[in-house]
């Protein structure tokens, strides 16, 4: 019942205008830019954590670590990073095989400095998400993540050169 109801509001979500696509688009500029990272974060600031879409709640959470990036003060850095985590962690546990969530833990992991203490699901969500792109191969449902994950997979540097081969031929 509870995940008809996140797929209901996700739904909707969708329908008001909420375009995943989109959405990854501004968050790539995001990642470069403070002004359009501030722009991404206002978009997410009504969101309700107890209601909202796990991959909603996945966009506010990346949004708050981006926020960390373009930081000046150590503290507030450490402070957007913490409240993005715990959004992200929440996310994922609302949805836990939700490709798109997980390979935002993932590139996180990859990226965060090893002082900050999140890197111990590297491994399992790399194999969760090389299990989706072969599971999605043949006729992707989310075209744009697809690719996304696959580039990332293929260009990240923990993968073996065995499967970044499998995974060029999907």
């Amino acid at each position: 019942m509870i995940k008809i109801l996140f797929l209901l509001i996700g739904l909707q979500m969708l329908a008001n205008g909420t375009d995943l696509t989109e959405m990854r688009k501004q968050l790539d500029k995001a990642a470069n830019d403070s002004k359009v990272a501030d722009q991404f974060n206002d978009r997410f600031k009504d969101l309700n954590e107890k209601t909202a879409a796990p991959v909603l709640l996945g966009f506010k959470a990346i949004s708050e670590m981006i926020q960390a990036k373009h930081a000046f003060s150590p503290i507030s850095k450490v402070s957007h990073f913490k409240k993005g985590k715990r959004l992200l962690e929440l996310a994922i546990s609302k949805d836990p095989n939700n490709a798109e969530l997980i390979f935002f833990r993932y590139t996180t992991q990859v990226n965060v400095p090893g002082m900050l203490n999140y890197s111990s699901n590297l491994k399992a969500d790399r194999q969760l998400l090389v299990n989706f792109l072969k599971a999605d191969a043949k006729a992707p449902k989310d075209a744009d993540l697809h690719r996304r994950i696959k580039k990332y997979l293929v260009s990240d540097k923990p993968g073996s050169a065995t499967e970044v081969e499998m995974l060029k031929k999907l």
